[in-house]
């Protein structure tokens, strides 16, 4: 499995890209959705808010292993 060396380097504010867990039963389970991290509560753990257009501004807590990449 490839390490994802990015994710030890991911601070407030920055951009993500992210996938639904199997257990959110997503329509498009591929699909990669954008956030801005505000606050990190755990250690694998994130709370995003949505850059979507259709869901622009609202939040999610999201883990570590639905991190794909970070978007500059």
């Amino acid at each position: 499995m490839k390490v994802k060396s990015f994710l030890n380097s991911l601070t407030v504010g920055d951009i993500v890209a992210y996938k639904m867990l199997p257990k959110d039963l997503p329509v498009d389970p591929d699909r990669e959705w954008r956030g801005k991290i505000l606050q990190a509560p755990c250690l694998d753990c994130f709370y995003v808010e949505s850059l979507e257009e259709d869901t622009r501004g609202l939040t999610e807590l999201i883990y570590l292993q639905q991190i794909v990449r970070k978007v500059y």
